[in-house]
């Protein structure tokens, strides 16, 4: 009886293992398909050179120009809501990466700007 009972139970953690391994194998190929390549969901915009998210307007520069103001991830989306929560960290991933350039981007049109306010100013 022992021997049939082990071999029963052999039998039935095969066949519970199999079905767990069917079970996770499917799980894993819903997760790989639905897998967003971050490299696609920031482009450059032809008009002006500059990083945007893709299939919008909206640049990494603003998002960046929020984050610097305090705002969280979350909160930036809630703000934008035409964006998920994934295009905003894209876009903050991306600033982080190139945070130097983007900077000294955003205060070169700062300079200009006042600049020009000065200038406008003077002559009235």
């Amino acid at each position: 009886f022992k021997a049939i009972a082990t071999l029963i139970y052999g039998c039935l953690c095969a066949t519970l293992i199999k079905m767990v391994e069917n079970k996770l194998l499917i799980f894993w190929r819903k997760l790989l398909t639905t897998l967003t390549d971050i490299g696609q969901l920031i482009t450059i915009d032809p008009n002006n050179n500059r990083p945007i998210i893709a299939e919008t307007r909206t640049s990494v520069r603003r998002i960046a120009g929020l984050y610097n103001q305090g705002n969280s991830a979350e909160e930036i989306a809630r703000r934008l809501n035409h964006l998920t929560i994934t295009q905003v960290y894209a876009a903050l991933t991306y600033y982080h990466a190139n945070r130097e350039a983007i900077d000294e981007d955003i205060l070169a049109e700062k300079t200009a700007y006042e600049e020009l306010a000065k200038q406008h100013y003077q002559q009235h």
